[in-house]
Formats: structure tokens, sequence, C-alpha cells
């Protein structure tokens, strides 16, 4: 597969979810694990949302199928999940790992020190894709090469997804500048001032900040 066609993928995937998610960020300023933003709540009080709790930069290594899940959905086991191989044809989703040659990795604490693999899960709907492209889009982006990944944990802190429906992935060139192809018309814009990876270190590594959250419900369409 193309990274043309990896990418179009990782969009549909992000578009079916579109309408069933909350705030965004709206750049990739907006997404550092540094930056807090303070959502409105009942009784005057705000809760401290980070869009990500990881960034990093590295190098795809591997590539590895995870799980089909299979959603029950019947009076006896209500939205139970059941874990069968990833190309079991009954599977509703596939689910898979990346592993990445880590760079550089920042928390909301600060850079993390050494080096080594980090690995997150991504995944989308079965029939998003058939057998033989589910293969292909696996390979397509074991190829993809040197990234920029901001990750957050899933609720039970055991996972890391990339943001945006778990789909954004970002490349680095050779001169290391980034764009994100998943996002389209709508990568510069994203991607903004900080187009290469000296410049986005240096705002991911900033002091912290806090700020109010300007509300912008709704899928990723309407938030980029």
């Amino acid at each position: 597969m193309t990274e043309d066609e990896v990418f179009a993928v990782m969009t549909a995937a992000r578009r079916q979810t579109d309408g069933t998610v909350g705030m965004e960020p709206r750049s990739l300023a907006e997404a550092l694990p540094r930056r807090t933003f303070l959502v409105p709540g009942a009784g005057g009080r705000s809760t401290a949302v980070r869009f990500s709790d990881l960034l990093v930069v590295g190098s795809i290594v591997e590539v590895a199928p995870g799980a089909g899940k299979v959603y029950v959905d019947d009076a006896a086991h209500a939205d139970e999940v059941v874990d069968v191989a990833f190309d079991d044809p009954r599977a509703h989703a596939r689910v898979f790992t990346v592993t990445v040659a880590v760079d550089h990795a920042v928390t909301a604490t600060g850079e993390v020190q050494g080096t080594g693999t980090l690995t997150f899960q991504m995944g989308a709907a079965a029939d998003l894709l058939d057998a033989a492209g589910w293969d292909g889009y696996l390979a397509g982006i074991s190829d993809l090469g040197r990234v920029v990944v901001p990750l957050k944990r899933r609720r039970d802190g055991a996972v890391l997804r990339p943001i945006l429906q778990g789909t954004l992935i970002c490349l680095v060139d050779d001169d290391g500048d980034i764009r994100c192809p998943g996002l389209g018309e709508a990568s510069a814009r994203f991607v903004g001032e900080l187009a290469s990876v000296d410049a986005l270190l240096e705002a991911a590594l900033a002091p912290p900040t806090s700020e109010p959250a300007e509300m912008r419900w709704g899928g990723s369409g309407a938030t980029l």
C-alpha cells in the first residue's frame, strides 16, 4: 500500500467516528503534553484536560496484528467485547500495534531520558478493508519511516493511542520537516509554526501552560 493509500485509510477511520467525540486540538501546538486546558463544569469548577500524555519522535520498526474485536449486543451480554483472532471474519474491529525506535519522548513533566522503543495501539472497523487490504495497510505503516506521534493513554492507563481518534501520525522528512498527510489540506494549518522537529521539541519542552478551553465540540472535521 502506498503512503497516500495508508493515509486515506487513516482519514476514513477518523471520519467513522466524527460526531461521536468531544473537544479536539486545532493544532499540533495545542496537542503538546505540557499544555493544559480548563474545561468549565458544574458549580463553576473546571476540569483540566490535556490532549496528549506523550509526544514521541522516532522511526517505525515494527507493525504487528493484534486482536479482532467482536461487540456483543444482546440482553445477556450488553456491551461486552470479545477478543478473537485479528483476521477472524466475525470481528467488528481490528487492532494492531506500532513500535517506534525513540529519538525523543516528551511527557507533561519533561523529556524522557534514554533511548529505546515504544509501542502504541491503532485500529479501525474491520469492514474498512478486506483481508488483503489489511495486510497492505499494516505493511504500508511499517514503511512510513520517521514519525511524530502525539499519544493519549486510554482511561485504564494501559494502552497508548494516537490522538484524533487513534489515527494521527505525522511524517518527518530528511530535513526534519513535519507534515501530517492524513489531515489533507488541513495539515499545514494543524502543524502551524511547529513545522520542524527542532521547533516542535522547543515548544514541547517550554514551561507548562494552563488556559481556558474554547468550546469546540464534535468530530475532527469540525475542529481542524
